[in-house]
């Protein structure tokens, strides 16, 4: 319970320390339950005399969810791209709610659905038809009440949001980062350098982080017990220490739930290296973001107990890689129309289906008629206008600017996507593109180093990048031995 009077969340009799942020932004979802309270509008309250991103207001949320032990959102829902609701009824102490009462110690409920509340048997009526005989009626009654079960039972089942289901999976703790000798540059490094990982998270659908204040407490434990108590998939862990001169050294490691590590990163950066952290920090986010390249069957058994819906979105994804045949394209197209029509608010299944479109437009096979063309962009539109700001959503809507010959108007959404995410390194692949069909080849070898700089390990990004780069190195008529290079390279990846 949050004790009012006292300012404090209990539970059992015991105290749950709340940071003054965490506290207010309690009660003002408390003050106003089930009303959406927007980003601005939060960021505004908790922080009035202060410039803030929007990392500080997810850390902010997580730290609440944390503390009232809400991993699956049944009391703070986000609204993506709007802000966050209070779902939770309020009420007494001894109800299945919250409560808000000044006095008592009752531990913090957890939420229940509503029994379900079958209907009434019609009562009996007398008739001279001989034909209701006992177990005809008896058959019928049982029909029913088999029928007002299943209605019951679908009216008390929560609705399906696979896009949090995504983010469930995709949780990155991200853990303070160790240093290696006691000095202020290299522990304040080493906490920005966290900061700065765990922000890369806040603005990719499927994927959130929970950041080093509330992972603080687990620094020390295995990695497994961390990741077991924190609800997470992934574990960022990092070291930092002084190099030679006034280079830090920084190792950064990404592990799975169960201890095995998945990627690995070492670089060396000056103190004031804002970029060089960002980098880093995009590097980090493109290895979670593509830690589920395993095989299909291995993929199949780890989410067999994911709702349908679920398992559709995921397996989509996994099939829309560069390269993939005809078939796959229209194996996931048939899995994310599935997906849509259970949620139709997913924007990560309405993405993957526009996606399997586009793929399927650019493939010499590919044989999209007239209507199927109009429903295509018809849905990139409407994904592109209810979720402006999401990268995913202007890429694709780029894609069909550029497959109409229209790069100009396509290079302002590509860079708007770039600015929201720049981790990720096929908006800047797909930018480069553009670029050298509106006949700027001048400024593409900038961007294919930033695909090779943010690729890590994407072999096929890092070669088309490099074909990129010859093409314009072409069109601006440069020396043949560079082309030839640049197509080496390419090859070579």
């Amino acid at each position: 319970m949050f004790d009012t009077r006292r300012r404090e969340l209990r539970r059992g009799g015991t105290v749950i320390e709340l940071r003054p942020q965490v506290e207010a932004l309690l009660r003002l979802f408390l003050e106003q339950p089930s009303k959406l309270l927007s980003r601005k509008e939060l960021t505004q309250t908790l922080w009035p005399a202060a410039v803030v991103t929007d990392d500080s207001l997810v850390q902010c949320v997580s730290e609440l969810r944390t503390a009232l032990r809400d991993h699956d959102h049944r009391f703070v829902r986000t609204v993506r791209g709007r802000g966050y609701r209070w779902e939770c009824p309020l009420g007494s102490a001894g109800d299945d709610a919250v409560s808000t009462e000044a006095a008592g110690d009752a531990p913090l409920p957890e939420v229940a659905p509503a029994p379900a509340v079958l209907p009434a048997a019609p009562p009996r009526q007398r008739t001279a038809w001989r034909g209701w005989r006992p177990g005809r009626v008896a058959a019928i009654l049982l029909v029913c009440s088999a029928a007002g079960m299943a209605i019951a039972y679908r009216a008390i089942q929560p609705a399906l949001h696979i896009d949090d289901e995504m983010a469930a999976l995709g949780t990155v703790a991200v853990m303070p980062f160790e240093i290696g000798s006691n000095d202020v540059t290299s522990a304040h490094f080493a906490d920005l350098m966290a900061d700065v990982v765990a922000a890369q998270f806040v603005n990719r659908a499927g994927l959130r982080s929970i950041g080093r204040s509330a992972t603080a407490a687990f620094a020390k434990r295995p990695v497994n017990e961390a990741a077991r108590e924190l609800k997470a998939r992934l574990v960022v862990r990092g070291q930092v220490t002084r190099g030679g001169g006034d280079q830090i050294s920084v190792d950064v490691q990404l592990v799975s739930a169960d201890g095995e590590s998945l990627w690995t990163k070492h670089a060396d950066l000056s103190p004031g290296d804002s970029a060089g952290r960002a980098v880093l920090g995009q590097q980090v986010a493109n290895a979670a973001r593509n830690r589920g390249r395993i095989g299909t069957a291995k993929l199949e058994s780890s989410i067999a107990d994911l709702p349908g819906p679920v398992q559709e979105t995921i397996l989509g994804w996994h099939a829309l890689v560069p390269g993939a045949s005809l078939d796959d394209i229209r194996q996931a197209r048939a899995r994310f129309e599935a997906a849509t029509a259970a949620d139709p608010s997913s924007l990560i299944a309405r993405n993957g289906l526009a996606a399997c479109y586009s793929m399927e437009a650019t493939n010499p096979r590919g044989r999209l008629d007239a209507r199927d063309i109009e429903r295509y962009e018809s849905l990139v539109e409407r994904t592109r206008q209810m979720a402006p700001d999401d990268p995913t959503a202007l890429l694709i809507w780029a894609q069909t600017r550029l497959q109409h010959h229209q790069a100009e108007a396509a290079i302002p959404a590509i860079e708007r996507a770039i600015a929201i995410s720049p981790s990720y390194a096929n908006g800047y692949l797909i930018l480069a593109r553009a670029k050298l069909a509106a006949g700027r080849p001048e400024e593409v070898p900038a961007l294919a180093d930033k695909v090779v700089e943010r690729g890590y390990a994407a072999g096929d990004r890092v070669s088309m990048a490099h074909v990129v780069a010859a093409e314009a190195a072409l069109m601006a008529g440069r020396d043949d031995a560079e082309v030839a290079s640049l197509a080496v390279r390419a090859a070579a990846e």
